[in-house]
């Protein structure tokens, strides 16, 4: 009887015998492999046990013996959601919601989808009714503080979190995003003195502990930053999570020496565990050791496969010219993400050492890399009227000091994300008016289904970021690609006087951040005010340093854009 061994699992499952109550689930199958809900239970047992795609193959065949079978379809869209996939579940929950009411978690769950792949109105829509039934949950408030912050709502923002923090007080998370939102509308102080009392409370918060090093860092109080890792490290000295997290500070802020002594001191007591080697390979990396970051790094990586350390392990290889070797990692990580921009631009330059015209096709620096002027919106009389309208508007929310520590700047600052989804009326502008540049530049390129790039061409797109940058006298970016993107861009706002017989302040491409050997520049574009250039998200680029009186800066509103659905 299938049904009993069904109880069966359910009994042993409650006194979490997962193992026990998995036989008890494979046997009913046994019995009658057209059981939708055993498919669904034994997909439960195993995403309850984080093996997600034991899980889906289970989700998938429940559903394809019953089509309407509404909790497996439910239940495949969380499993979907928690690999990553969000197109695929919110589809799902979409389903779902038409054939009946979904429960909190997962209109939770869609709310919070519909926000992470842009879909505001739609995400408003489905927090406010789960605040019309769930006032007092302090999840909700939450959710939805993130929403008002991605819509560069930073009032709204802040009083989401701010109920979220009364309702539950124990909640970091929530008294984090508070002290970040302050921090993105100009209470620096009050953020400061937020993350101080959070840190204070919960020394082990790592995330905590790097909120409020950011801020000191950008607020110029270089003085303090790292002091609450040092207190909470001799209060919780073998704390393996407070141990790693203070190494990585300590590479990120340049302080090399100290790193080596905090990692040597950590192998002591936790061994040379894979997060350890792979900081010490990122130290001997730093201290261009490389042979021995590469014996590092390939141990660590041997270890637990992880995206950022085979990248890190990709370049110390480029630059010893361990191109076969390199290549086998490079092929390797794109089973785990093959649209990752990173990943493409490691293989331009492997190709481009190699002299393979491979590089030239995924390249095409003079096709891809193009450049637009602003129209002038409605409302004003010319394009310089909207640039210094614009250029006032944008200077409001520049509220840091310094460059953010892990940013590709120097000597200038940075605006909060998502400055696309700010109401001012000349970001909106700026927005619409940018929207229609990348249709132009999309109707330029054609599809090719076997390019990285040009494969994903299709009419509709979203913003999957914005922000601000102003720089200084010596300000400029070093080479870098945007991991995120899929189209990147600089616009430019305001501008100094460049000196036209030199480079300075030009963005320029194809130089990577490895500067390897005979690695020229491939193409420079001098900027003027009004103008917008575009290009893939995995090509290569930087700006020229420039010149500048104290009171002149540059200022541009750079975005990212993805395929949408």
């Amino acid at each position: 009887q299938a049904k009993l061994w069904q109880l069966k699992s359910m009994v042993l499952k409650a006194k979490n015998q997962f193992q026990s109550s998995l036989s008890c689930l494979k046997q009913a199958l046994e019995f009658d492999k057209n059981d939708p809900e055993i498919h669904n239970n034994i997909a439960n047992l195993y995403q309850t046990n984080g093996q997600p795609s034991l899980a889906l193959d289970h989700y998938k065949k429940a559903i394809s013996l019953r089509p309407d079978y509404v909790e497996a379809i439910r239940n495949l869209a969380l499993c979907y959601s928690g690999q990553g996939n969000s197109t695929e579940a919110l589809a799902l929950l979409n389903e779902v919601e038409q054939k009946t009411s979904l429960d909190f978690s997962a209109r939770l769950k869609l709310a919070n989808l519909q926000r992470e792949l842009g879909q505001f109105e739609k995400a408003e829509t489905n927090y406010q009714v789960l605040l019309g039934e769930h006032s007092q949950n302090s999840d909700v408030w939450y959710h939805k503080g993130m929403s008002d912050q991605l819509q560069g709502d930073f009032e709204a923002a802040e009083k989401s979190f701010a109920r979220a923090c009364k309702l539950n007080p124990s909640h970091m998370a929530s008294s984090i995003k508070l002290a970040m939102t302050e921090a993105h509308a100009g209470k620096m102080s009050a953020a400061i003195e937020r993350l101080e009392s959070c840190v204070k409370a919960n020394p082990l918060d790592i995330t905590a502990h790097n909120a409020l090093n950011s801020l000191l860092w950008e607020s110029g109080q270089q003085h303090l930053v790292g002091r609450a890792f040092e207190s909470a490290l001799r209060t919780n000295p073998d704390d393996y999570q407070l141990n790693q997290a203070f190494i990585k500070h300590l590479i990120k802020t340049d302080e090399s020496d100290r790193a080596a002594a905090q990692i040597s001191k950590a192998i002591d007591m936790f061994s040379e565990s894979s997060e350890l080697l792979w900081l010490r390979a990122k130290l001997f990396a730093h201290r261009s050791e490389n042979k021995l970051a590469i014996r590092d790094f390939e141990a660590s990586l041997l270890a637990s496969y992880q995206p950022d350390k085979a990248t890190d392990l990709i370049q110390i290889m480029l630059i010893e010219q361990q191109f076969n070797e390199a290549q086998k990692i490079i092929d390797q990580s794109f089973k785990y993400g093959e649209k990752s921009q990173l990943l493409w631009a490691l293989q331009s330059v492997l190709w481009r050492q190699q002299a393979d015209d491979r590089y030239e096709w995924l390249c095409q620096y003079n096709a891809l890399v193009q450049d637009f002027i602003l129209s002038t919106p409605d409302g004003f009389d010319s394009l310089d009227e909207f640039l210094s309208a614009l250029e006032v508007e944008l200077l409001s929310l520049h509220h840091s000091v310094n460059s953010p520590l892990e940013q590709t700047l120097r000597n200038g600052s940075q605006t909060a994300p998502k400055v696309f989804e700010n109401q001012i009326r000349e970001i909106v502008l700026l927005k619409e008016e940018c929207a229609e540049i990348v249709r132009e530049y999309l109707s330029s390129l054609k599809h090719d289904a076997n390019h990285p790039f040009l494969s994903r061409i299709r009419a509709s797109f979203r913003f999957s970021g914005s922000w601000s940058v102003r720089l200084f006298n010596d300000g400029y970016h070093v080479n870098h690609v945007h991991p995120q993107g899929w189209i990147s861009s600089s616009s430019y706002i305001a501008l100094p006087k460049f000196d036209t017989t030199t480079n300075e302040g030009c963005i320029q491409f194809g130089q990577s951040s490895l500067l390897l050997e005979d690695e020229s520049i491939e193409k420079l574009i001098r900027p003027q005010e009004g103008m917008v250039v575009l290009f893939p998200s995995y090509i290569w680029h930087g700006t020229v340093p420039f010149s500048a009186t104290s009171e002149k800066y540059r200022l541009t509103a750079p975005f990212d854009v993805v395929p949408s659905l």
